[in-house]
């Protein structure tokens, strides 16, 4: 048996478009980059020193940016399938994880039935956003195909500024 109570099967759509410019700030978290106008910028904290972490404020928007690997970020619950990171947020996404794990999926990321998840890729990169109305901490889980490694943004946003704030990113490509 698998999830049932969530969301149909979701389609994989295409990053919003950049709205980065050149005159932008851009902050970078290892091979992620967050631009924002200085217009609207109010606070950049840098966190962490074994993993990088950024504090962005904004107008609009308060988040956490930050790379972390997945036994901290996910618990390993890739491996407990046999998935790659990616695949096991795919799995998620899509109600593919068997149902016995249910309770201890819903703990490890704090999803409810009326939780949104939704997924999008930018070449070899996919975004996996969780965004719910009871939650204080919206996510998004940025990963790699064929990589452990996990950034993660959170805050309190809801679908559309999820977008907003995907349309900020620039990747360093290989």
């Amino acid at each position: 048996m698998f999830f049932a109570q969530y969301s149909v099967a979701q389609t994989v759509k295409d990053f919003p478009k950049s709205n980065c410019n050149p005159n932008d700030i851009f902050i970078s978290v290892s091979n992620v980059t967050y631009c924002a106008s200085p217009h609207v910028l109010r606070k950049i904290s840098m966190l962490g020193t074994s993993q990088q972490k950024a504090f962005i404020k904004t107008e609009d928007v308060e988040l956490v940016l930050g790379s972390s690997p997945s036994h901290i970020a996910i618990s390993d619950l890739h491996r407990r399938y046999n998935l790659t990171v990616t695949e096991f947020f795919l799995a998620l996404a899509n109600n593919a994880l068997p149902l016995q794990d249910k309770s201890l999926i819903e703990a490890t990321f704090d999803i409810r039935n009326d939780d949104h998840i939704s997924i999008y890729q930018k070449d070899y990169y996919f975004a996996f956003s969780i965004v719910g109305a009871h939650k204080r901490n919206d996510r998004i889980y940025l990963t790699q195909k064929n990589s452990n490694e996990i950034y993660l943004i959170n805050g309190e946003f809801d679908q559309f500024a999820a977008e907003e704030i995907l349309s900020s990113l620039q990747f360093l490509t290989h």
